[in-house]
């Protein structure tokens, strides 16, 4: 049974254990589909036997009798091999990503200059046996619950083991969050922006210039010294976003399913700086437009401070939306809906 509370010692515990190599990016923006496929088969791909055998023993060994997974291939392997059902829950997943990397590797010759030394025609005969077992490996899952803002599967997985799971995002952590135009000294008639990129850090520039008049922005992962003037607050790196979302007027950052759900069901506009080489935009940018809940700006015109049109556009659609529930009575219930389809859908798998 899955419902009953896992924050308990005895019920949860956490082990390392490196089974993929995500995306592997330049800056906050730019992917590299090379690196990150290279990544993927020196590191996992060449090593798989070992990892698989490994971590099957261990799944054994601990009398683990379901294996739920985000993305990661290798897992839903090991889970096969050992006999265990396994279920992705997720919106996107690894053997995806390779393969939409491989086609760019394929149709655009000048991403090998990363790597000059390379011999392509080799190389991508190689990349594409690791992609295909990745999908292999992702097939070998007995269901795949599919969050919205979900990217395409792999045509060998039968319509019959997908699930659909509601938007998840975190909660706030009170019905009655702290201000922050109190905690920060803000007059509360100036605008609110949270400028951020998930985890990264940026080195760009800021000018108090970029900001329209009668603006505030909070910058994530900043220090003080990098802000150029009063109207720009840094957030440090344990900031609980989703306060600062639900009270701020715009958002400018990157596309990723966690600012994207958290904007979503805050009413709030996510700005975002199109990402180079990341598969899962567009199947977010989708969702976002579904409620014209998203704006793009060039990178370009970010760097150059030329944010004040999009930045009205943006806080005039504030709140003008309202999330589709479908048979999900509330959005903020989520999670708990999520795992109540994961029950259901192991009881499925064992009948």
């Amino acid at each position: 049974e899955l419902s009953p509370t896992l924050s308990s010692k005895d019920r949860l515990s956490a082990r390392q254990k490196v089974l993929d190599t995500g995306g592997i990016q330049v800056d906050a923006i730019h992917m590299d589909p090379l690196l990150t496929l290279d990544a993927y088969y020196h590191q996992i791909h060449v090593h798989r036997e070992d990892l698989l055998s490994e971590e099957v023993t261990w799944l054994k060994e601990q009398n683990i009798s379901l294996v739920l997974v985000d993305a990661t291939p290798l897992a839903s392997a090991a889970a096969k091999a050992a006999a265990i059902t396994s279920i992705y829950v997720t919106n996107i997943t690894w053997d995806f990503v390779y393969r939409t990397n491989l086609a760019s590797l394929e149709a655009d010759r000048t991403l090998w200059q990363v790597k000059p030394s390379l011999n392509v025609e080799e190389w991508l005969s190689k990349f594409r046996t690791m992609v295909d077992q990745c999908d292999a490996d992702v097939c070998q899952a007995q269901a795949f619950i599919q969050h919205q803002g979900q990217c395409p599967l792999s045509r060998n997985i039968p319509i019959s083991s997908i699930f659909t799971a509601p938007l998840i995002c975190r909660s706030l952590t009170s019905s009655h969050p702290r201000s922050i135009r109190e905690e920060h000294g803000i007059p509360d008639d100036a605008k609110l922006l949270l400028l951020g990129f998930g985890g990264h850090s940026t080195t760009w520039q800021l000018q108090d210039a970029f900001l329209p008049f009668g603006w505030h922005a909070f910058v994530l992962r900043a220090t003080p010294d990098e802000m150029p003037s009063s109207r720009f607050h840094a957030l440090s790196i344990d900031t609980y976003v989703p306060e600062y979302i639900a009270q701020v007027d715009v958002v400018i950052g990157k596309m990723g399913y966690g600012t994207v759900s958290e904007c979503l069901t805050a009413g709030r506009v996510l700005v975002y700086i199109p990402r180079v080489h990341w598969p899962e935009e567009d199947s977010l940018a989708s969702l976002l437009s579904t409620y014209h809940a998203g704006m793009t700006l060039p990178l370009e015109d970010f760097n150059a401070g030329r944010w004040s049109a999009v930045l009205e556009d943006a806080r005039a659609r504030k709140g003008s939306w309202t999330i589709r529930t479908d048979r999900w009575e509330d959005p903020t219930d989520a999670t708990a809906s999520t795992v109540a389809l994961v029950e259901k859908v192991v009881q499925q798998c064992h009948v």
